[in-house]
């Protein structure tokens, strides 16, 4: 049987790979349509990527890392009636807040048409595409997958979302289409992607031999798992508030300073994604590591494991990050064209905010392992604030830097609380397993 260390090593390099093999037709299917529509029009087509992403968040709870762990315990107990209500009960919450957020989007869409100032023509295609909010139940779905260790799986999706993307746009540019045009490819290659991916999910129960899932009870299970709705809450709302300073800044900037900026400042972090690529891998590979760790060899070895992970996976990308001062700006100017060069520093600034927050990538799974899933909500929170202060007091005579500087500050906010309260954390569990 392979090591847990090997195991995280097989795992990460497959993701990672196939991320890398998703990040490179993203990159160009972007540089595309950034050359094909100009600033402005590539820019609102990213204000509605990044609108449907945030709702989706906010309003769409994924159960991923909860169930991750939930779902590790009962394979290791052997407790399949478990694993299967565990299952069904996951798929439920996320079908049925993927409609609500839906519902949200939609409701929400002439709102953004007014305060960004979409293109008559495009409102209607941006309420379309909403409606590929209710395919995106990743939640139970991932945490299957990791459950069985099929990495490939998980990566593939995002891999055959970028290819299909790509070849659809690159057409749709050789035709000089218009912006609805490419919402709705993109629209298309998620559909066919989301719905594969559950397949595969729903392959891996049957090769498995774990079978009837809807007759499974979600409530005895739920039961059993202690602190499931509480973390559950915890980790989505902390997510959905992570993604208002991951992805709500591109709606600010268009808002503030026009489609235009928003179009630089997406292609400013689509390069600071780059590095990003290691960071969701590690967590991924690494959330059924650290539960395990937790249930055999307790809080102190699980911190540790973390740690290690943590600062390995931040160092490379602190290095690639102080070396981008000199070529950022040449990159965007090469991929996306003249005119984003200008974003160059920003892309410096984001990647270094990437970077920082390497340094916390196994923090979410190891709270969580150690039922403090509350102590990550209120960083974040505590971290969001500080990122709204610091934007709103320096994009107005800072602009674009302004919102980047404000990713840094919420990262090192972020980072070094989180970590403080993992260590008390540690040492209470510790004294209640040696009380117990």
């Amino acid at each position: 049987m392979a090591s847990p260390n090997h195991r995280l090593l097989v795992g990460w390099s497959k993701l990672v790979s196939s991320n890398l093999m998703a990040a490179i037709p993203f990159l160009l299917a972007n540089a595309v349509a950034a050359r094909s529509l100009g600033v402005s029009g590539f820019g609102q087509i990213a204000i509605i990527l990044a609108y449907t992403k945030v709702i989706d968040g906010f309003f769409n709870f994924q159960s991923v890392n909860v169930l991750t762990r939930f779902l590790t315990e009962a394979l290791e107990d052997k407790n399949i009636p478990n694993f299967r209500g565990l299952v069904k009960a996951g798929f439920l919450v996320d079908f049925l807040t993927a409609l609500f957020a839906c519902g949200v989007a939609l409701s929400g869409i002439f709102l953004l048409q007014r305060v960004i100032g979409l293109e008559e023509d495009l409102v209607m295609f941006a309420a379309l595409f909403c409606l590929i909010i209710p395919t995106r139940i990743f939640g139970v779905t991932e945490a299957i997958l990791r459950s069985f260790d099929k990495f490939w799986t998980i990566g593939f999706r995002q891999v055959l979302l970028a290819g299909l993307v790509m070849c659809g746009w690159i057409v749709l540019a050789w035709q000089n289409a218009e912006p609805a045009a490419y919402l709705m490819v993109w629209f298309g290659a998620e559909l066919v992607t989301n719905l594969w991916f559950i397949s595969r999910a729903s392959a891996a129960l049957e090769n498995t031999s774990i079978s009837d899932v809807w007759n499974a009870s979600a409530q005895a299970a739920i039961q059993r798992a202690e602190g499931f709705w509480r973390m559950l809450i915890q980790t989505n709302i902390t997510f959905g508030i992570r993604l208002l300073s991951q992805d709500a800044d591109i709606i600010f900037a268009g808002a503030v300073f026009g489609p235009g900026a928003a179009g630089l400042l997406r292609a400013a972090k689509d390069f600071a994604n780059l590095a990003g690529q290691i960071g969701r891998p590690i967590q991924q590979v690494s959330s059924s590591q650290i539960a395990r760790k937790m249930q055999l060899s307790g809080p102190r070895a699980a911190v540790g494991f973390a740690r290690k992970i943590a600062v390995l996976s931040a160092a490379p990308a602190l290095l690639l990050a102080l070396s981008s001062y000199w070529w950022a700006g040449d990159f965007l100017a090469v991929i996306y064209g003249n005119g984003y060069q200008v974003a160059g520093l920003v892309a410096v600034v984001l990647l270094l905010a990437k970077a920082i927050n390497l340094g916390g990538v196994t923090l979410l799974p190891l709270t969580i392992a150690l039922g403090n899933s509350g102590d990550f909500l209120w960083t974040v929170i505590l971290a969001t604030l500080c990122y709204f202060a610091v934007m709103l007091l320096m994009a107005p005579f800072a602009g674009l830097l302004g919102i980047a500087i404000a990713h840094v500050s919420f990262e090192l906010t972020w980072l070094l609380t989180t970590w403080n309260r993992v260590y008390k954390a540690m040492h209470h569990v510790e004294a209640a397993r040696s009380a117990g």
